[in-house]
């Protein structure tokens, strides 16, 4: 099974990646290709596919000083973030490209934009749901939403 997870967290990485590429996971046959921007994510979907699972987070960019890793053509699109939702828009746009659909989680915490981006897919016939991410908190984050860097 191959997975694709897009998110812009390290530590959301190092969660999925300690969960999810054990020795276990490799005998097991599930290989997980991490992105970080859009830009990686839609290069990723059209080069490394078929992936029979994405998991797409929606705010990125929010620690782009941190890894170095924005998004090359954010200033084409008017704004210096995209978002998981210009993927879900690629995706809908480019369905007949995905056969057979693999199945999409939105692990978003926005409750505004995470809907749209499952509309988004579900409207193009993918299989989606939206489950926040439950991997857990970074430990530095002593409130227990996200990690303050600061």
């Amino acid at each position: 099974m191959r997975i694709l997870f897009l998110d812009d967290a390290p530590w959301r990485h190092n969660l999925v990646g300690a969960k999810m590429e054990g020795p276990d996971s490799k005998i097991a046959g599930i290989e997980v290709v991490h992105v970080w921007t859009v830009d990686e994510a839609v290069e990723a979907l059209t080069t490394l596919g078929p992936f029979q699972h994405i998991y797409l987070d929606h705010d990125l960019n929010d620690f782009a000083p941190m890894t170095g890793k924005e998004s090359r053509f954010a200033g084409t699109y008017g704004s210096l973030e995209l978002t998981g939702r210009d993927v879900t828009r690629w995706m809908a746009k480019n369905h007949h490209l995905f056969d057979p659909k693999p199945k999409v989680t939105v692990h978003s915490w926005n409750a505004s934009e995470a809907p749209n981006m499952v509309r988004d897919l579900w409207e193009a016939g993918f299989e989606v749901v939206w489950e926040l991410f439950n991997g857990g908190t970074d430990p530095r984050d002593a409130d227990g939403d996200e990690p303050n860097y600061g």
